[in-house]
């Protein structure tokens, strides 16, 4: 039995939950938020107060997706999945627009039970990665498939067909996050995202270009995230995330350790983004950096927002909780 949860295992729990949670269940199981049963909250006045389905359901509405705008919750109840041996590992492929194409087909046509999350990097001097691709562009395909592994083998053909190198064996659900710790290290950053219905040939170029154009050992990448399945059953307005009907989730994330690195980065980052915002529909709250109002207003679309602003004033109408992506009292 487990959790769906994120795509490291440094991903704390209480704010991947409050804000959504999207990762390697995604499609068989949905998000952390769709397990979600009951919390436990400490309002801005001091009160204790609990919320579930029953209790106090629209605040229970509210920080599903709606971030720690309402409260400190001190308890979390969930309902766990039957997941136990998975079909794991990782898959490279090469980083062209016709790859990347059949990929975004690939992901929407896929069984429910297979998730994979890609990075779009210079391939890594790791050790399970052949030493003629590192510093290459590469599509490097993290996979779970949560059912048998022969039906998973099966549904793999046609991204092996365009594979370089890969790695895949039944495995524990949790060793999975072992492959994925390594890239979790903390460090200097700049990312932007978003979630699309499709992106079209012109931003799969764009994506290819920029991927292509990275210093070979630059701490950057571009992520994917497909998405559908389960994730995409729950109607729009039944939790404060409202994003259920996105196909793909892009994030364009630049990283430097030498401080001379980080004005080319961030230019090389907003510059990727800048082209493909046009094609976006929204972000995701847990991805989002300090990016203004605007942005914050993309994570909640249509009346999404006004109901989460309604349900601040009635926990928080002084706006004590505000060093996050605010929901404002007054608008």
């Amino acid at each position: 039995m487990t959790l769906p949860t994120g795509d490291v295992s440094s991903v704390g729990i209480g704010g991947l939950t409050l804000g959504g949670g999207i990762g390697f269940l995604v499609r068989k199981h949905g998000m952390t938020i769709d397990h979600l049963l009951s919390i436990e909250m400490v309002t801005a006045d001091g009160r204790l107060v609990t919320a579930s389905a029953d209790e106090n359901p629209d605040l229970f509405w509210a920080v599903r997706g709606g971030g720690g705008n309402f409260g400190v919750v001190t308890a979390f109840e969930f309902r766990l999945a039957p997941v136990s041996t998975i079909l794991g590992g990782a898959m490279l492929l090469p980083v062209t627009s016709e790859v990347l194409a059949e990929y975004f087909d690939f992901s929407q046509r896929a069984p429910e039970e297979l998730t994979t999350i890609s990075m779009l990097m210079p391939a890594p001097p790791a050790p399970n990665i052949p030493p003629h691709l590192h510093g290459k562009a590469v599509l490097m395909a993290f996979v779970c498939f949560d059912g048998d592994a022969a039906a998973g083998q099966q549904a793999l053909k046609p991204l092996r067909k365009l594979a370089l190198a890969e790695q895949l064996a039944p495995m524990p659900y949790l060793s999975l996050y072992q492959m994925t710790d390594n890239g979790a290290a903390p460090g200097s950053s700049i990312a932007r995202s978003g979630f699309f219905s499709s992106i079209n040939n012109a931003g799969i170029d764009t994506i290819v270009e920029a991927v292509h154009s990275a210093p070979p050992m630059a701490h950057s990448m571009i992520q994917v995230r497909p998405l559908g399945g389960q994730m995409a059953r729950v109607e729009a307005n039944a939790t404060a995330f409202a994003h259920r009907s996105a196909s793909l989730m892009v994030a364009v994330i630049g990283g430097w350790v030498a401080p001379e690195e980080a004005l080319e980065t961030r230019a090389r980052v907003l510059g990727t983004w800048e082209a493909l915002q046009p094609q976006a529909r929204g972000v995701y709250v847990n991805f989002l950096g300090d990016e203004g109002t605007g942005r914050i207003r993309e994570a909640y679309p249509g009346s999404t927002y006004e109901r989460l602003v309604a349900v601040k004033r009635q926990y928080d109408p002084t706006n004590l909780f505000s060093i996050n992506q605010n929901i404002h009292p007054g608008r």
